[in-house]
């Protein structure tokens, strides 16, 4: 076992006991700001109660691997309009999120001339998003392109 690896493991471990999870349980996410302003900080996420801003949440998640369920809870407002590129999701290969976008039955949307959602490795499922007016350059596409 190297010691990257030991530390890796360790860092799992301390990270999964701060949020009080086991390793199989999703730690939820609640997205309760629909603008995405906050550009210059990379978004607005309170650790404490795991809410704030798309792009917030998704640098949350970059920084502390694991398997989240993200919801939405913006209240009058359902769209999104994005500021900028959202971050690229760097995920474990074993880490997963699941994003649930019926918002109490207003679905959301995620607009903006940008790239939406763009992951390296992980699993990743969306479900009940619209995803209008956004851009896709650049890149050779995905593994199997033919």
């Amino acid at each position: 076992m190297s010691k990257k690896y030991v530390r890796g493991l360790l860092y799992f471990s301390v990270t999964m006991s701060a949020l009080n999870l086991s390793p199989l349980s999703a730690a939820p996410i609640s997205i309760n700001v629909a603008g995405d302003t906050n550009l210059a900080t990379n978004g607005t996420f309170n650790a404490g109660t795991m809410s704030g801003d798309l792009r917030g949440a998704l640098n949350f998640i970059n920084q502390t691997p694991g398997t989240y369920n993200i919801t939405f809870a913006l209240g009058g407002s359902n769209t999104i309009s994005l500021g900028a590129n959202l971050p690229i999701l760097n995920l474990n290969a074993a880490n997963t999120i699941q994003m649930d976008g019926s918002n109490g039955g207003s679905q959301i949307i995620i607009n903006g001339g940008f790239p939406g959602f763009f992951a390296e490795q992980g699993s990743i499922t969306l479900e009940n998003l619209t995803l209008q007016n956004l851009s896709s350059t650049g890149g050779a596409g995905g593994s199997g392109a033919g």
